[in-house]
């Protein structure tokens, strides 16, 4: 789809395509993980979303009560 959009609009523009639509799309795919980076440096699911609930961690202990 990118290579029916990007190639005739850089004809209308610059006369010429200045970048491939395969060079194209890399880039997009960068800048958008990038930006994903610099928003959500934690990521997605962030560590203590994950984490927080110890009976879902394998192989760790439930912690114990204080009084006893």
């Amino acid at each position: 789809m990118l290579r029916y959009v990007a190639v005739p609009v850089q004809q209308a523009v610059f006369d010429r395509v200045i970048l491939d639509p395969e060079v194209l799309r890399m880039l997009l795919l960068s800048l958008a993980m990038i930006f994903m980076m610099l928003l959500r440096p934690a990521g997605l699911i962030p560590a203590y979303s994950r984490y927080s609930r110890p009976e879902l961690v394998v192989g760790k202990a439930k912690p114990q009560e204080a009084g006893k």
